[in-house]
């Protein structure tokens, strides 16, 4: 019932039970929300191909990443026609499958570890953490001079080479 007269919930499908008074569809079903459950719920995105609401796998069922995808249709994407929003846990990447600038992944944890370089680092390597020093830099953490260089990281005097 609607006002004074009964009219069908507008659930697109997925609720038979409104609020009598607004109309505000509830328990909407197939992976859907909204007033109408017109949309679909948080973590899947709608295939308009299917009409249906799919799970995001931001990077996978298993390891999410992120909650939040849209329909994004591009040729020669690797998992489904959707793009990963609002990685989280220091990922990027269409399906927040990369370790963000800083970070490399632990390949017996899966997590995205902060890299441990130093001011002197450009960066380290995505899968082994080992640093990628600055020019003229060296050592595991970037704090010494390279061979033919000199200064003092250490006391932030910059190593340059003669």
């Amino acid at each position: 019932m609607l006002g004074n007269k009964c009219v069908k919930c507008d659930c697109n499908g997925n609720s038979d039970k409104c609020d009598p008074d607004t109309g505000v569809c509830i328990d909407c079903v197939n992976e859907t929300s909204g007033d109408k459950c017109e949309k679909c719920a948080k973590g899947f995105y709608m295939d308009p191909v299917k009409h249906t609401c799919e799970k995001c796998l931001c990077p996978d069922a298993e390891n999410s990443k992120s909650s939040k995808c849209e329909y994004y249709k591009a040729e020669n994407q690797a998992k489904g026609p959707y793009v990963c929003l609002d990685c989280e846990q220091n990922t990027v990447g269409a399906y927040c499958e990369e370790c963000a600038r800083g970070f490399y992944k632990s390949s017996n944890l899966g997590t995205c570890i902060q890299c441990k370089c130093g001011i002197f680092s450009e960066d380290c390597d995505k899968k082994t953490g080992v640093c990628k020093c600055a020019p003229n830099y060296a050592g595991p953490n970037c704090d010494q001079c390279e061979p033919g260089s000199f200064g003092d990281p250490g006391r932030n005097v910059p190593c340059t080479s003669k």
